[in-house]
């Protein structure tokens, strides 16, 4: 712990100094301005727009923490921290840090305005968690050091960011963007919508811990 924390504050100083983030974080809260800003209907629908954003908001968010560095400094900081496991540790954990609080930003504020319940925010919020961070996994896999060229990083978000909605309703992005848009009055329409969101939870973190790793390797091996 005493290692990651100076290294996760390092990064995220870069991150902020850079100001490579306020895109993506800008693109969130307008769309969440927009849908929210009137009259957004039910709470669940209007959850599964901003769920539906976040999504490739992740990704950008994922890649831009890994390619902060240029290739030079990063095989510096992965020397200094002790391997690039620490690196992808420290990078997983800023962008999902980020997801985090525009999740909270975007499920909190709208339910103070419109006076949602709380199994409204918490559904809505278990939606957004979950769609942003399988967003850090792909950003993870589409950065360095898996792809280090940035224009090749930001078609394969798109590409695969496209191909998840084209998909349907394949966990666990598609299942949880079902689950919100098909519902009625707020309420879910699947019996059991805290086992969906807590089933395509738990499949999203083995998938950042699993992403985490393999990009730690190719890393390694690149060396």
């Amino acid at each position: 712990m005493t290692t990651m924390t100076p290294l996760l504050n390092y990064l995220a100083k870069d991150i902020a100094r850079s100001q490579r983030y306020i895109p993506p974080v800008l693109a969130y809260l307008l769309v969440a301005a927009v849908v929210f800003g009137g009259d957004p209907g039910p709470a669940l629908p209007a959850y599964s727009i901003v769920a539906v954003m976040i999504y490739p908001v992740g990704a950008w968010l994922a890649v831009t923490c890994a390619n902060a560095e240029d290739p030079m400094l990063r095989t510096v900081t992965v020397v200094t921290a002790g391997g690039w496991l620490r690196v992808g540790a420290a990078v997983t954990g800023l962008a999902c840090t980020i997801v985090v609080v525009l999740t909270v930003l975007g499920s909190v504020i709208p339910a103070i305005v419109h006076g949602y319940s709380v199994t409204e925010i918490a559904t809505g919020a278990s939606a957004q968690l979950i769609t942003g961070l399988a967003g850090v996994v792909l950003g993870v896999l589409c950065g360095r050091p898996v792809v280090r060229k940035i224009g090749i990083s930001a078609l394969a978000v798109i590409v695969v960011v496209l191909v998840t909605f084209a998909a349907g309703k394949v966990p666990p992005v598609g299942a949880v963007i079902g689950l919100l848009s098909q519902s009625d009055h707020g309420i879910a329409a699947s019996q059991h919508p805290g086992w969906v969101l807590g089933g395509d939870l738990a499949i999203v973190l083995v998938l950042l811990v699993g992403a985490t790793w393999l990009a730690a390797e190719i890393g390694r091996r690149r060396d």
